[in-house]
């Protein structure tokens, strides 16, 4: 969510123009950015794509300022199965 709210700052984007995007009043936005309420994945996508990001590459830079350290990938999975 943070990376989110980076990207929606630098790309000048209002929770006025961003509701009007998503349907929700300014309140609700802020709520969302607050975490007061999730957000619903299509909110995330029409927030990503209303900053004019992909939202893969919101991910992508969340994910690298992770410091969660954790390996979910396939292989990492299975092996903890058996």
């Amino acid at each position: 969510m943070d990376e989110l709210l980076r990207t929606k700052r630098a790309s000048g984007i209002s929770n006025v123009q961003l509701g009007q995007v998503l349907g929700l009043n300014r309140q609700s936005v802020g709520a969302r950015f607050n975490k007061q309420h999730n957000m619903s994945l299509d909110e995330f996508i029409g927030t990503a794509k209303a900053a004019g990001v992909l939202p893969s590459e919101i991910l992508r830079r969340a994910e690298e300022r992770s410091t969660t350290k954790i390996d979910a990938t396939p292989s990492a999975l299975a092996e903890e199965e058996e």
